[in-house]
């Protein structure tokens, strides 16, 4: 193992201090740990023991380093080596050394109030937030630069912008940092600022998982999972999803349920698949909300429960995502779970639509068409059977050539 090898395990850069060094191995060698995997699949259990052992070897190599680095400072300014008073004051106090201490520092108190008034669950403040990032961006600050890209890239306190979202970002991946190597793959994987690359995205998605981020794990086995063309085994897409659902990943637990939920890669459990999407659904996961709530409906892995279906399903329609509020709106016009009521179902359906989903386009046609729950209007039903059929819908392309 090389020097940059355990800087890259332990994130840290080329400069991190001996207290730097002993802090990542604590935090690395706690989320490996044999003790936190007791009860896992054997797959994670031999998967940690193996991250563990190379976490210990990172800090013993980088440790070391940090020793004979100090060693040879000290033996060349040792007291037996004679020296003159502006030699001795020389070493005392070095202007360069100081100013980048002084930098250091004012660039971590300023991504620490970046990092605050974001985390701010009231209130999160992203246009004062970004200037700190700008700030600690320009004074070094590596990670701070990855978060000047991802503020441009989602328009989050700034304007949207790419182009610049991608420089940062890809300054900041190529100097070591996880969360600049994650965000590169995004931007990859999407094209966003550049063309875009599935190898590439999977190089930089796997030195962020090989860093221990849960988000690169997560990407790095949905791409392993779904992308065919990668041709890497199923197996190894379910270690990673494992590896970032054990961190609380609320996308790798839903991918994962998944996986229970249909035998991919693992047999087909319903109750695994049901732990899985409980924790994800209970911190606000949509899909996992969605999807729990089918399997109450259906009482597959949970006792059968409807008003348990009804609660998640709900949840996960407020949330915005469409496939809930068709499945909300449904539940209204067949009486499923929830009093009949039409008008409700109606409000539902063009949510929905105007989300994109198709079959809400198709049932809010319908429904106007035919005058359920919404006075009749031929033309704007006209108008909704034309954007399901856009996208593919046949029973909608048929009501529009019989019309």
């Amino acid at each position: 193992m090389t020097l940059d090898e355990a800087r890259q395990i332990l994130t840290l850069g080329a400069l991190a201090t001996r207290d730097e060094i002993e802090t990542a191995l604590r935090r690395q060698s706690l989320r490996y740990h044999p003790d936190r995997h007791v009860g896992a699949s054997a797959d994670l259990i031999d998967l940690a023991a193996r991250e563990f052992a190379r976490v210990r070897e990172a800090g013993r190599l980088l440790l070391g380093d940090a020793t004979s680095s100090a060693g040879q400072v000290q033996s060349k300014h040792s007291p037996q080596s004679p020296k003159s008073k502006s030699e001795s004051d020389s070493v005392r106090a070095k202007p360069s050394e100081g100013c980048h201490d002084s930098h250091q520092n004012e660039a971590g108190e300023a991504l620490r109030q970046a990092l605050n008034l974001v985390e701010d669950i009231d209130e999160p403040d992203w246009e004062r937030a970004f200037m700190f990032f700008v700030k600690a961006s320009k004074l070094g600050n590596m990670e701070a630069k990855a978060w000047v890209g991802l503020c441009y890239l989602h328009g989050t306190g700034t304007a949207r912008n790419a182009d610049l979202a991608f420089r940062s970002i890809q300054t900041a991946a190529l100097a070591g940092v996880p969360l600049g190597q994650v965000a590169l793959g995004t931007c990859y994987l999407d094209g966003l600022g550049t063309n875009a690359d599935l190898i590439e995205a999977v190089r930089h998605f796997r030195l962020a998982a090989a860093a221990g981020l849960a988000e690169g794990q997560f990407w790095l086995g949905v791409l392993f999972l779904h992308e065919e063309q990668l041709g890497v085994p199923t197996s190894e897409a379910i270690i990673l999803l494992q590896q970032a659902a054990h961190q609380g990943h609320e996308g790798a637990q839903y991918e994962l349920a998944n996986c229970f939920y249909d035998g991919v890669g693992v047999g087909q459990n319903f109750v695994q698949a049901s732990i899985l999407l409980q924790r994800a659904a209970a911190k606000g996961h949509a899909r996992s909300q969605a999807q729990l709530a089918h399997m109450y409906d259906l009482g597959l892995g949970v006792g059968r429960d409807v008003q348990k279906a009804m609660k998640w399903l709900r949840l996960a329609a407020d949330s915005g995502l469409p496939e809930a509020q068709h499945n909300l709106a449904l539940s209204f016009a067949e009486g499923r779970g929830v009093s009949r009521n039409a008008k409700s179902a109606v409000q539902w359906f063009r949510m929905a639509a105007n989300g994109g989903y198709s079959e809400s386009q198709f049932s809010l046609a319908c429904c106007l068409a035919d005058g359920f729950g919404t006075p009749k209007d031929p033309s704007l039903a006209r108008f909704w059977f034309d954007r399901a059929a856009r996208q593919g819908h046949k029973e909608a392309a048929e009501r529009l050539r019989g019309s």
